[in-house]
Formats: C-alpha cells, structure tokens, sequence
C-alpha cells in the first residue's frame, strides 16, 4: 500500500503541487479507493472545468450491463462506479477536494 500512495503522490508531484500536500491528497484518493472496493463513498473533486462535483461511488460490484473501462494509463486516475449516473466515471487524484 506504501508503493501505491508514493507513486501516486509523484504523480500528484508532476502537477505543481508541495510534496506534502502530494502526500496529503494521495493519502486520501487511497482512502477512497479502498473505501470503494467495499462499500459507497461520497466524495467531491473538481471537473476539469472547474465545477465542483459531489459522487457517490463504488468498485466492489457492477451491474451486468455496464463494462468496467479499461485501466487508466496514469497514476493520477481513478476509476469508479458513480451511482447517481449508473455508469463508470474517473477523476484525477489531484483535483480531489480534501475536507
């Protein structure tokens, strides 16, 4: 679990950001994302618009019609199940909002 929050937190790094608020923020997308893999987590990030988005996702099961998307090609990105929308969405670690 250390090499995923490092790995993340250089990728969070790459984006301008301290190395502790790296930290901080790879520490919380981990949270989530273990979070997910066993039950719904409500979390906001920003678009890349710069809207706020609150979601409600999930990774433990995905209902029969949806097919999960291919893995993300960077570190920063994670996958999720969004229940309001009934479909996969992703986010990058780095816009995550950390309360």
């Amino acid at each position: 679990m250390r090499k995923q929050i490092t790995t993340l937190a250089h990728a969070i790094r790459k984006t301008g950001q301290s190395w502790a608020e790296a930290m901080k923020r790879a520490w919380a997308a981990i949270r989530i994302k273990f979070e997910m893999a066993h039950k719904a987590v409500g979390f906001f990030y920003k678009k890349e618009n710069g809207e706020t988005r609150y979601a409600v996702g999930y990774n433990k099961v995905a209902p029969p019609t949806s097919a999960k998307p291919a893995p993300a090609k960077s570190a920063l990105v994670i996958t999720y199940f969004d229940i309001d929308r009934w479909d996969w969405r992703s986010f990058r670690a780095d816009r995550l909002i950390i309360e």
